[in-house]
Formats: structure tokens, sequence, C-alpha cells
């Protein structure tokens, strides 16, 4: 059976998709496609989310059997290091214990984002996407309980998604603090060059080398075109066509410039932020002691 021996675990809406593709770049570093298989998060299981979109999304890309699973990793050839991104895997509490079981020894990346900001973000990535039904971030809140009721997949959760420091404590627990590695979404922002370089210490790689390009900014907010946002966001033939004679960096100039153009950002209500920010301090709290870092920036109201 072939196993990772890294995996990304998330936060959703934190930065995973570009440290996956700023690690892709590296020569000793391969990483599976698609990007997030969820296998750790429903092992053996068939999905059935039933949220707008969920069936051509997660429902069926996700890799759930086993032996679907490993043949990802046998593509991937002979380097040091091999993983994926999954950020069902912070989220979903049996997720944790599947992957001590499956690979005990693998190295955990984390990336965390000020939970308001990341539910906030979230929401705005599914309305980008023409899939979140609400035009308003409260009225979707409010419809919260209602959505996982009904088993809408994990990204729509985007009050719950947010408690890290309970999440996180299962990896320090199971995986030592040795084996586990939390980035702050900021920190990467500011300074992704030294961000990497740790992120390469930590994963047993050569810590000096330079990324070619710099993964494009994945814009989210409401579409000022339709139409361009759901060719830029959902499959497409000609997107699939194009993919093979398009170099990488190129296609990152050219998704950002669009994205960036079509995209009206619609900031988050104050009031709103605070009543989430109070909602989530006493986790706040715990993550600090945990991480031993200074959060006391995600308590303030801006």
């Amino acid at each position: 059976m072939e196993w990772p021996n890294f995996l990304i675990i998330g936060a959703a809406r934190s930065g995973t998709t570009a440290l996956y593709e700023y690690l892709l770049q590296h020569p000793e570093i391969a990483m599976t496609e698609p990007k997030e298989p969820h296998y750790f998060a429903f092992p053996d299981q068939i999905l059935t989310f039933s949220g707008p979109g969920d069936s051509e999304t997660i429902n069926r890309k996700a890799v759930t059997r086993a032996t679907d699973y490993n043949r990802l990793f046998r593509k991937l050839g002979n380097v040091k290091s091999v993983g994926e991104a999954s950020v069902s895997y912070l989220y979903y509490p049996g997720a944790c214990a599947q992957i001590r079981q499956a690979t005990p020894e693998a190295r955990i990346l984390c990336i965390l984002r000020h939970p308001a900001e990341r539910a906030y973000s979230a929401f705005s990535y599914l309305s980008s996407r023409l899939f979140e039904p609400e035009s308003l971030f409260e009225n979707a809140l409010a419809d919260e309980p209602r959505r996982i009721k009904e088993n809408w997949h994990h990204l729509w959760h985007y009050r719950a998604m947010g408690f890290y420091g309970e999440q996180l404590e299962r990896y320090y627990s199971a995986f030592g603090r040795e084996q586990v590695m939390t980035i702050l979404y900021d920190d990467f922002r500011s300074d992704p060059d030294r961000t990497l370089r740790e992120c390469f210490l930590f994963l047993g790689v050569d810590p000096q080398y330079k990324p070619g390009y710099a993964p494009a900014t994945n814009y989210s907010g409401k579409p000022k075109n339709k139409l361009l946002s759901r060719l830029m966001t959902r499959e497409h033939p000609i997107k699939s066509l194009l993919k093979p004679l398009i170099p990488p960096a190129v296609r990152q100039k050219i998704r950002s410039k669009l994205g960036k153009a079509n995209m009206q950002r619609v900031g988050m209500d104050p009031q709103t932020r605070q009543a989430l920010i109070e909602t989530y301090r006493e986790d706040i709290v715990r993550l600090q002691d945990l991480l031993g870092r200074d959060l006391s920036g995600w308590l303030k109201s801006s």
C-alpha cells in the first residue's frame, strides 16, 4: 500500500491551495492530483452531500476507496516527500485517527486564518462559484444549522469550521509536536519565502529551493460576469484542451488577472465580524495556549 508521508490538513480558505502549488514546484516533492482526495475523512464511503453543487464537486471528485487512493501515490514516482492537501482532515474528528493508523510517521502541515475572516472567505468563494443561494452572509450563517442537518458538505459550515483549537489538539495529541507544523495565514502572506523555507526544512527537502512562480490569488466575491465566473471556476472541455498547452506560470497570471477583474469585493459587516469573534473567543484563547503564539489580534474588532 502506498501512503503519503505528509499532509496539508487545512484550514479551508486559509491559503492551502497556494501552499500546495508552491510545494508542488519543489523537485523533491510530489503531490496528488486531485489536490483534495478527502480519503481519510470518508474512507470507503459513498458520498451523498446534498448542498448546491455538492454532487458535481466533492461527491464526484473525492477518492474514498483505498485502492484508488493508493494508486494516486504510485503515480508520483520516487521522491523524498509525497503528500496531498485535503482541508476536510482538520474538521472531521475521525480523519486524524485514520491518518495515524495508515501512516503514523506522516508530517502534518496546517495553515490557519482568522476564523471570522475564514468563514466570510468561504461564503465569498461559494458565492463566486454561483453555489451560495443567499446574497447576505448573515442569512447564510443563520441557515447553517439547517445546512449541516441536511448534509451539506463541510465548506458550507462557515461558523463551525473555525474552532481550530479543538480541531488541532487532536493532531498534537496523536502525532506529537515534532510532526505537526502550524502556519498562520498572515505570516504566509507577509513572508512566503520564509514560510516555504520552514516548510521545506520540516519536510526534509532542500530548503534553499526557490519556486519558479507565485500561485494565482484565488479571488472570490460577487462575480460581475456570471458566465465568465462559471467558465473560470467549473470544469470545461476548452479548459481541458488548453491546459497542457499553456505553461503553469502563464496560466496563473491569466487566472489571477481575470479573477481580479471579474470579482466585486464586498467586505464583511463589522457587527457580524464582532459577533463571530465573540463566538470564537474561548477557542482562540485555547489555540493561543496550544501554539504558544500571541493571538490577541484575532480578538480585536478590526
